[in-house]
């Protein structure tokens, strides 16, 4: 097996293709022509200086799996992360509003002023704003979070609904990040700015997870269910460990490619409506 190609820039265009217009900063669409250009979100991972530090680290990776001879089980690791699907796990009360109206899935920002108010009890609240304005500048309250998975779970600890999107309908608008977002702002000082490196386009996810999870595989790591435990760690909110996927712009149920519902003699009217209302959508629903 050839070794892990290095990540490549999708070569973002600086102005638009259509009137060729500078493109403006937090903007997914032409200010001049009003034609859509790339989101913020995929502009600032596909940076020089972002792929760059990627590719150091996937260098360093790759030498770390020669030295430990494991370097065939990462490269199996690397291609299996190419399939990776991006997962948000909901309750069953906030699905099945999303299956019955096809209303939109909603961030801590849309919530605010409306149906919550911050929790001064949760730390990551507490931070969120300073962090999501630090990441992503002007245009936080457009961004979608998920993660990054081979099994089609997601993390149980945000709820037990595991909802898979359609890959085609997230690639040109999503971007995958190291950590949890708040722990890595904490734990790397970014007050000023995130130090490059530890995020990527879609098109080179599967090499962020080679970047960070290297030193977890070893010479029997070697087949799907190793890998996706690998890739997400469930836990308390404090020890999980996953690969944060940032989804610009809108998701509803028609973003869904399949649902895992959780299996709860209590909700069992309630889930049999949801599994009905999604099949009638066409959603693979297990």
């Amino acid at each position: 097996m050839p070794d892990i190609a290095l990540a490549v820039s999708i070569t973002t265009p600086s102005s638009c293709l259509s009137c060729n217009a500078p493109i403006a900063y937090a903007e997914d669409r032409c200010v001049s022509c009003d034609e859509p250009v790339p989101c913020p979100n995929v502009i600032a991972a596909d940076k020089e200086e972002e792929i760059f530090a990627l590719n150091k680290r996937v260098e360093n990776a790759t030498v770390s799996a020669k030295v430990g001879n494991y370097q065939q089980a990462l490269n199996l690791f690397s291609e299996a992360a190419k399939d990776s699907k991006a997962v948000i796990c909901t309750n069953i009360v906030n699905l099945s509003r999303l299956c019955k109206t096809s209303e939109l899935i909603t961030n801590f920002y849309n919530r605010l002023g409306s149906s919550c108010v911050p929790n001064s009890d949760d730390e990551w609240e507490m931070i969120r704003l300073r962090v999501d304005t630090t990441l992503f500048p002007y245009y936080y309250n457009k961004i979608k979070f998920a993660a990054l998975s081979l099994n089609d779970h997601g993390l149980s600890l945000f709820g037990d609904c595991h909802i898979v999107l359609k890959t085609d309908l997230i690639k040109k608008r999503a971007t995958v990040f190291e950590q949890n977002s708040c722990i890595f702002y904490e734990k790397h000082d970014c007050k000023k700015r995130v130090p490059f490196g530890y995020r990527a386009t879609w098109e080179n996810r599967h090499l962020l997870a080679v970047a960070k999870l290297h030193s977890s595989i070893n010479h029997t790591t070697v087949d799907k269910k190793q890998f996706s435990e690998v890739l997400i760690s469930n836990g308390s909110k404090k020890d999980a460990d996953f690969i944060e996927v940032h989804i610009y712009g809108n998701i509803n149920v028609g973003t869904f490619e399949k649902v895992i519902l959780p299996s709860s003699k209590r909700d069992k009217n309630m889930l049999e409506i949801i599994r009905n209302n999604l099949k009638d959508r066409k959603i693979d629903v297990n």
